[in-house]
């Protein structure tokens, strides 16, 4: 579904990503991995149009995104979202879906009550899916830090994307709450839904992920199933740990 092809993106000299490629299939969940500045956010802005490339090619369904606007990345069928919670918070759980909803169809320059109600239903199909529908009236403001992270994921499915990318999903989470959005992740390629996340987890990397890609100092320096990135010992060094 995505391929990446020697994604390169510097900022003032600093070269953030050097030359990055991997491959993301469909239907898997693939988990990009690697120590605090190796260039995954980065990653993220190139890959959703939030940063423009310097050089290379991102391939989703085998169009040439590199470059392309985030709206026009969101209509192809990608949406992603954030390391730091993006919500309206003086709205209610339940508008900012109905909002998400309106945007994807094109309607967001009219968000009246007679819209909003138009796809209420749906909204509170999407809660139900990440599991907020008992806070639908509430504002978001005042979900916990977890739960707003789960807010954004329904607005993000509000999109009906085929690609979802999770910048740290569980950051901030309690246990309880992040089994409970491991256990989404986990179904989300049977609804349909290629995942790509980045995460510091590593028990919940390892337990969702098909594919590890990881980082370091904006090279990638390994891919591959689970166990083999594990015992690659490059991983370890940048990452993982070894023992002493």
């Amino acid at each position: 579904m995505l391929r990446v092809e020697g994604i390169t993106r510097s900022f003032s000299g600093f070269r953030a990503l050097a030359g990055v490629g991997f491959d993301a299939e469909r239907g898997r969940v693939t988990a990009v991995i690697g120590p605090n500045g190796a260039g995954k956010t980065t990653l993220f802005n190139v890959l959703t149009g939030h940063l423009k490339p310097d050089g290379g090619r991102i391939l989703f369904q085998n169009n040439n995104i590199a470059g392309a606007k985030p709206h026009q990345v969101f209509r192809l069928g990608v949406a992603r979202s954030f390391q730091l919670t993006n919500v309206f918070n003086r709205l209610t759980v339940l508008e900012n879906v109905q909002v998400a909803l309106l945007s994807r169809a094109g309607r967001s320059g009219s968000l009246s009550r007679g819209s909003l109600s138009e796809c209420a239903a749906r909204a509170r199909e999407l809660l139900d899916r990440v599991g907020l529908d008992g806070w639908a009236g509430q504002n978001a403001g005042r979900l916990s830090y977890g739960d707003q992270k789960l807010l954004e994921i329904g607005m993000a499915l509000a999109g009906r994307p085929e690609l979802l990318l999770l910048d740290e999903p569980t950051a901030g989470m309690s246990p309880e709450e992040t089994a409970a959005t491991a256990g989404l992740i986990r179904r989300l390629p049977g609804e349909g839904v290629t995942v790509l996340f980045t995460e510091h987890d590593m028990d919940l990397v390892f337990g969702l992920a098909d594919k590890i890609v990881v980082l370091n100092q904006g090279l990638c320096i390994a891919q591959g199933p689970p166990d083999e990135v594990r015992a690659i010992a490059a991983v370890q060094k940048a990452y993982l740990g070894v023992e002493a």
